[in-house]
């Protein structure tokens, strides 16, 4: 089993060309394989970053070692391989320490500069203690990689990242970061905050006014701690995504969804809202939230733990005319509940096609217990095992909706911790694989 608490290097990102074998499979050499061919095996070999963090990660997740192992293996062949190889090496880089952000300074800004505008997709997991025991030099360098990430499109914040010191005014710590933020404001396409959403000191107008500068922005993951009830007063910050396609909410008990009831989304087409097992959907704030947005999102995701009954969130999509793809937990719900059970009841929706349930299993197999609804919607639902609910939530984007016959009935999806098999009306946990 891989020790996780012993030292090691910093993932090996100095992977200088100069430490490489000799060049045994040049280009023009007579057992040359097409390049065509070995990026058709790259991609193979190399696991999709979006299966390798889960939502129980903290930073580097177990799968994305093992994911890099293998792609620095492939840089090691030859140099006609490294050199292939080294965008797949840095296009998803995740930083959990000062050291490793140190290493990869220095690589991209010293030994080869030809590496920071590698970099896409870069996740932000440093633990920090306190601002007075926080090293200056790492935030410097933070935002030189930023400033020199000419391709970087997708900006993680992980659960660690001491996201409420940017914004204290009292301290200038954090100002080269903010200031790189706003650099690549233009050129930043993916946003996802996890900062604590207990925060009691997190600065809800400064950090939404942050928030706003990145105007270019596809897809967006906000918390919404208990304490941002912003009441719309001349001090909220006018907020407007006119590229904005995908609005993921975290919640806690206490948040209040109309936070985003005045901002201008024209081009929001995906709606998903979570939270933890102490928070409970308010049907109040949801009609708000659809009645200001709705009119275009066409996927919608309320997946709860514990779950909304199904009928409170069925009864009010038609707030949503352009709607496709709903996705629901139907787990704790008394049997009794079930809309299966109740014949009068249907679901009537112009343009809902699809629609997800994340079911428990019972005996081992997983069922839907809407077979026999009224409604064709509820009777060919997609059913999800509740078992990859904690790691893959965002599973029904991941592996959406087959929109053709299976060739051969199944897909088994193999990824570096476990496997995930789909068929036309169900995907479920296979098995987990040896740590």
């Amino acid at each position: 089993m891989e020790q996780e608490n012993a030292p090691r290097a910093p993932y090996k990102l100095d992977n200088r060309l100069e430490n490489k074998t000799s060049d045994r499979c040049t280009p023009s050499g007579p057992a040359r394989i097409p390049t065509e061919l070995i990026l058709v095996i790259f991609d193979f070999s190399c696991t999709p970053f979006q299966f390798l963090a889960t939502e129980r990660d903290r930073g580097a997740s177990i799968a994305w070692r093992r994911a890099l192992r293998t792609k620095n293996a492939l840089t090691l062949v030859c140099k006609f391989w490294h050199k292939l190889a080294l965008p797949y090496l840095y296009e998803y880089i995740v930083l959990d320490s000062s050291r490793q952000v140190t290493a990869l300074y220095l690589t991209a800004h010293e030994r080869n500069p030809d590496i920071a505008p590698l970099i896409k997709h870069l996740h932000l997991s440093l633990p920090f203690p306190t601002i007075e025991q926080f090293p200056q030099v790492t935030l410097a360098q933070v935002a030189s990689i930023l400033n020199t990430a000419a391709r970087l499109r997708t900006l993680t914040f992980g659960t660690f990242f001491s996201w409420k010191y940017i914004f204290d005014l009292r301290d200038s710590t954090f100002r080269p970061l903010v200031d790189a933020l706003q650099a690549i404001g233009k050129r930043l396409r993916t946003l996802d905050y996890r900062f604590c959403t207990t925060y009691r000191n997190a600065h809800p107008v400064r950090s939404l006014e942050l928030t706003a500068s990145l105007s270019e922005l596809v897809s967006l993951t906000l918390p919404i701690p208990e304490t941002w009830n912003l009441d719309g007063g001349p001090n909220t910050p006018v907020v407007q995504f006119l590229n904005l396609e995908h609005l993921h909410l975290t919640c806690v008990s206490g948040s209040d969804l109309r936070l985003v009831t005045c901002w201008r989304l024209p081009r929001l087409r995906a709606l998903t809202i979570t939270g933890g097992t102490q928070y409970v959907l308010d049907s109040e704030q949801l009609v708000d939230l659809l009645t200001q947005h709705g009119k275009s999102i066409e996927y919608l995701d309320v997946s709860q733990e514990p779950s909304a009954h199904l009928d409170r969130v069925l009864d009010i999509i038609h707030l949503c005319p352009r709607l496709i793809h709903v996705v629901l937990t139907h787990v704790g719900i008394p049997e009794s509940r079930n809309l299966a059970h109740e014949p009068d009841h249907n679901v009537t929706h112009p343009s809902l096609v699809h629609l997800d349930i994340w079911i428990e299993k019972v005996d081992g197999v997983l069922r839907s217990p809407f077979r026999s609804a009224k409604s064709s919607v509820l009777r060919n639902a997609r059913v999800l095992d509740y078992d990859l609910f904690l790691e893959f939530r965002h599973l029904p984007r991941l592996i959406g909706p087959a929109k053709v016959d299976i060739p051969g009935g199944i897909i088994t999806y193999s990824l570096p911790m476990l496997d995930i098999v789909e068929t036309c009306d169900q995907v479920v946990l296979h098995g987990r694989k040896p740590l």
